[in-house]
C-alpha cells in the first residue's frame, strides 16, 4: 500500500498558532506508524482495542496531592492493571470497580481518568 508522505496537514500548536507538517515529518516526530497497515487490519486492532485509563489518587479536598495509583487496560467486562511503580498487576472485572476502594474514606479519593487521544496528543505535541 502506498502512503502520501508528501501531503500537508494543519495541526494548532501551542498558545493557538497553527503550523503545517507533511506526513514524514508526522512520522519522524512519532505521531504516525512507522508501517502502514491493510485498511482490514487496522479495523480489527482497533475494533478490539482496549481503552487505556490511570487511577489516580489525591488527598480529599487537595487536587495538588494527586498521584497515580495505577495504570490499566479496559477490556470488553474486565481490566488488567498495573502500580504505578510497577509493584503489582492484577486482573479485575470493570474499571469503576477501582473506585469502591475508596467509598467508605473521608481523606484519600479515587478517580479514572480516560487516556482519550486528545491527551495522547497534548503529550506528544509537549
Amino acid at each position: 500500500m502506498t502512503e502520501a508522505l508528501g501531503t500537508t496537514a494543519v495541526v494548532e500548536a501551542g498558545g493557538g498558532e497553527r503550523e503545517q507538517r507533511t506526513g514524514l515529518e508526522w512520522r519522524e516526530a512519532g505521531l504516525r506508524s512507522p508501517v502502514t497497515y491493510d485498511p482490514a487490519v487496522v479495523e480489527v486492532v482497533l475494533g478490539s482495542a482496549p481503552d487505556l485509563f490511570a487511577l489516580v489518587e489525591q488527598d480529599a479536598g487537595k487536587p495538588e496531592s494527586a498521584r497515580v495509583a495505577l495504570f490499566g487496560l479496559a477490556f470488553d467486562g474486565w481490566s488488567e492493571v498495573v502500580a504505578a511503580d510497577g509493584s503489582a498487576r492484577s486482573s479485575i472485572g470493570r474499571a469503576e470497580e477501582l473506585l469502591g476502594a475508596y467509598a467508605d474514606s473521608t481523606d484519600v479519593t479515587g478517580q479514572l481518568v480516560w487516556i482519550t487521544p486528545d491527551l495522547v496528543l497534548k503529550k506528544l505535541l509537549a
